[in-house]
C-alpha cells in the first residue's frame, strides 16, 4: 500500500508546470461594463451617467424640436413684415419708377439741319434761328460759291439769354449759339467782311418743360454774294437759282414729291432725284454734261444742278471724267 502511494507522488512529481496550472485552474467569467470601468480608475455610478449625458446629446428633446420650429417661424414672420412685396410686386414697382423717371425728364428735342439763303439788303427780315436748352446751335458762314466768308464782328443783343461763341479757326465763319434762359428772344448783329451792311438774325428759345421742342442744330447760311474768298467761275454765264426746292435738295432733305434715283456706279458723292419733269443732282463734283439749267452752291463745295431728264450724266472728278448713269427709282 504505502508502495502505491509512492508511486502517485512521483508522478504527479513528473507532470510539468503548465499542466498543472491548468488543471488547478478555474474557468473565468467575463467582466462587466461596471467592473471594466471600475479597473480603469471610474466606478459604476459615473459610467453609467456619461451614457446617460450621450443619449440626451444625441437625441433632442421633443420640446426642443418645437423651439426650433417656433424660432424659425417667427423668423420668417419677420422676414414678410419687412419685406412684403413678392417678385412680381417689385419687377412692376421697377418698372413704374422708371415710367415716372422718364416722365419727370425733359422732352428730347426735335433737331434739324437747314440751307439758309440771305440777301443783305434793306427792307429784309431778319431771320429766324431756334434754339432749345442743353442744345448748341452752330451757325456757318458762307457766300453763293459755298466758299468761307469770314466773321470780323459779333454784337449779342441779349447776353442774359443767350451765349454766343466765336471758336478760333482759321476760316472764321463759325459762330456757336446756346441759350441760357427759357421762353427768350433776342437777336445777333453780324458784320462780314468786306460788307458794309451787317446780318441781323433773330434768336429764340424754348423752354425744357415745352411738351414739344425744336431746335436748329446746323444752320448753313448761304449769302446771295461773292465773298473775299469766292471761286471765280470758269464762265460768267452760269446763272444761279436757289429756289426752296434746289435748297431742299442741297440739305439731302427732298420735298415728299421727290422720287430719288439709282446711279451706277454707286457713289456718295452723287445723289439724284426726279422731281416736277425734272433732275435734280446734288454733287461735290463739277457737272460736264448735259447743260443744267440752274446751279445752286453750298458748303463744302457742294452743288445741286437742276437739269433735263436723263439717262447719264458726266462730272469733273479730280480731273477725270465720270460717266454716272440715273436708272430706276429706289424702291
Amino acid at each position: 500500500m504505502n508502495q502505491l502511494i509512492s508511486l502517485g507522488i512521483l508522478a504527479l512529481l513528473s507532470l510539468p508546470w503548465d499542466a498543472q496550472a491548468e488543471t488547478s485552474a478555474e474557468p473565468r467569467t467575463p467582466l462587466s461594463p461596471a467592473t471594466m470601468a471600475t479597473v480603469h480608475g471610474q466606478s459604476a455610478d459615473s459610467a453609467s451617467l456619461s451614457e446617460e449625458s450621450t443619449q440626451k446629446t444625441t437625441a433632442p428633446s421633443g420640446s426642443d424640436l418645437k423651439k426650433a420650429q417656433e424660432a424659425q417661424a417667427l423668423f420668417e414672420e419677420s422676414l414678410r413684415q419687412m419685406m412684403p412685396l413678392d417678385k412680381e410686386h417689385i419687377q412692376e414697382y421697377r418698372k413704374r419708377s422708371d415710367q415716372r423717371e422718364r416722365a419727370l425728364l425733359p422732352v428730347s428735342p426735335d433737331l434739324r439741319t437747314r440751307t439758309v439763303r440771305v440777301t443783305l439788303e434793306p427792307g429784309r427780315a431778319p431771320i429766324k434761328v431756334f434754339t432749345t436748352a442743353n442744345i448748341a446751335t452752330s451757325l456757318v458762314f458762307h457766300d453763293s460759291t459755298g466758299q468761307p466768308w469770314p466773321i470780323t464782328s459779333v454784337t449779342n443783343g441779349g447776353p442774359s439769354s443767350f451765349q454766343v461763341l466765336r471758336p478760333e479757326l482759321p476760316e472764321g465763319n463759325l459762330l456757336n449759339v446756346m441759350p441760357i434762359q427759357g421762353y427768350a428772344t433776342s437777336t445777333l448783329v453780324v458784320t462780314l467782311e468786306n460788307r458794309d451792311i451787317p446780318l441781323v438774325i433773330r434768336l429764340e428759345s424754348d423752354s425744357v418743360r415745352a411738351p414739344e421742342r425744336k431746335a436748329d442744330a446746323l444752320v448753313l447760311i448761304q449769302l446771295a454774294h461773292h465773298g473775299p474768298k469766292a471761286a471765280i467761275p470758269l464762265t460768267s454765264t452760269i446763272k444761279e437759282t436757289a429756289s426752296s426746292a434746289m435748297l431742299s435738295f442741297l440739305d439731302r432733305v427732298p420735298p415728299d414729291d421727290a422720287v430719288r434715283l439709282r446711279s451706277e456706279p454707286d457713289s456718295d458723292a452723287v445723289m439724284a432725284w426726279k422731281y416736277n419733269g425734272k433732275h435734280y443732282v446734288r454733287t461735290t463734283h463739277s457737272l460736264m454734261w448735259p447743260a443744267w439749267t440752274a446751279v445752286v452752291n453750298g458748303a463744302g463745295s457742294t452743288k445741286c444742278y437742276e437739269l433735263p431728264v436723263t439717262t447719264r450724266i458726266m462730272l469733273s472728278r479730280e480731273g477725270s471724267v465720270q460717266t454716272i448713269l440715273l436708272k430706276n427709282t429706289l424702291k
